[in-house]
């Protein structure tokens, strides 16, 4: 049967798996995706789903149906984000959360509740809204992750280097950033800029804060072999902050905001 959903406004068409509205909405029955069990909710009170509905229980069944989507798993221990999360559960109320950014996309680790079909299992995907997102799987309890029909390489790779590192992953998206990639806020102060997160997400999530080796190598990297470079706000020559164009100072000055950065520089 083939069907068309609406995606932000764009149309989609596919091929469902089954030949019945009753039995998509049967194979779609334990589903741990919320906006279909909204839909199943809906049609046990109304007996009835519109056509657009109906669509959306044929795609959402036929992707809970693929056997490629079901068992694939990434051949990597991640027990190490999955005790990361669990330490941050403990020391906050709210679910705790992980965004990265590479290359311009975005991978969201997002911890399962207890209602989910895997409760405590951390789902990872593009952080676009419920209905919208890819979902390129979740790392299963035992760290071993299940792929979905959409992880890819990059996404893989990025995993695996957090697993691995997550300090060194976590420090060098902040600095990319210039946002703590655990609570999302502002990097205010010159410690957390350097380190990359703040001293509050590092004690939450286990990690260690006050080591700016990342930082510093991403500053050389930045800075090349010419320093000599002159700032320009106060014109003194040296070494540049990450921006490129300010001593660190001045850089400072400017993160300050601006009633700072113009009352130091008579703006």
């Amino acid at each position: 049967m083939e069907h068309t959903v609406s995606i932000k406004g764009q149309y989609h068409s596919f091929t469902s798996a089954f030949s019945s509205d009753e039995g998509a909405a049967e194979a779609l029955r334990g589903t741990d995706n919320n906006f279909g069990a909204s839909l199943l909710e809906k049609l046990d009170a109304y007996g009835r789903l519109s056509e657009a509905q109906w669509a959306w229980v044929h795609k959402l069944a036929t992707e809970k149906a693929q056997p490629t989507a079901a068992a694939k798993k990434l051949d990597v221990d991640l027990s190490d984000i999955v005790a990361m999360m669990d330490l941050a559960a403990e020391a906050q109320k709210r679910a705790p959360k992980i965004v990265l950014e590479r290359d311009g996309s975005k991978v969201v680790l997002a911890r399962a509740g207890e209602r989910a079909k895997m409760p405590g299992s951390i789902n990872v995907t593009d952080g676009r809204p419920f209905g919208e997102n890819i979902w390129y799987g979740r790392i299963q309890l035992d760290g071993s992750m299940q792929e979905s029909r959409s992880m890819t390489d990059d996404v893989r790779e990025l995993l695996t280097e957090l697993s691995a590192d997550p300090a060194k992953v976590a420090g060098q998206n902040g600095i990319a950033t210039g946002c703590c990639c655990f609570c999302a806020k502002l990097l205010s102060t010159r410690e957390s800029r350097s380190v990359g997160y703040g001293p509050v997400c590092a004690d939450k999530f286990g990690l260690p804060w006050g080591d700016t080796s990342v930082a510093d190598a991403a500053d050389a990297a930045a800075k090349g072999d010419d320093h000599g470079e002159t700032c320009r706000d106060c014109g003194d020559d040296g070494f540049l902050s990450l921006i490129g164009d300010r001593c660190e100072d001045c850089n400072d000055r400017h993160l300050d905001g601006p009633d700072a950065y113009q009352e130091d520089f008579g703006l």
